[in-house]
């Protein structure tokens, strides 16, 4: 498909610039983003893409920039696209509290249920998937058994 597409996204509430750049790696990797380009000053990232992508880095730059504004942030699922057993969840944990914690629990889903598309964002612990609906409900469950 062709990557005719730019957009460029502002996050207004990453607090540091590691943050950011976390947020931004994040997105390009779930999305399958090619292109990528950060202006730290501005907080800002341009992205080339097809529309199915963009929809889905737009939706995750949203919800991940609301979450470091308020360290905290609420459960969502994305769609793919229409049809297609692929979904984008994004789990916010509330009891990792330390960084550690919140990477075992990531590590402990990864290997377990063998999502490779597992990233985390760690200034409000969330983890973001992409799988199909089977896989993503073993890593719901196992996510809500460790974060207790």
């Amino acid at each position: 498909p062709p990557f005719n597409t730019v957009r460029v996204f502002y996050l207004p509430n990453t607090k540091t610039v590691r943050d950011f750049q976390e947020v931004v790696t994040l997105v390009r990797s779930i999305s399958y983003l090619r292109y990528a380009f950060t202006y730290n000053a501005a907080d800002a990232v341009a992205v080339r893409g097809t529309d199915d992508q963009l929809a889905l880095a737009k939706s995750l730059f949203e919800n991940l920039d609301a979450a470091s504004a308020t360290a905290s942030g609420i459960n969502d699922e994305y769609r793919v696209s229409a049809g297609a057993d692929e979904f984008v969840p994004i789990f916010y944990l509330t009891h990792a509290t330390t960084p550690e914690r919140f990477e075992e629990t990531a590590n402990r889903v990864r290997s377990k249920t063998g999502i490779r598309n597992l990233f985390t964002y760690n200034a409000p612990h969330a983890i973001v998937l992409r799988d199909t609906t089977e896989n993503l409900a073993l890593a719901a469950r196992l996510i809500q058994e460790q974060d207790k």
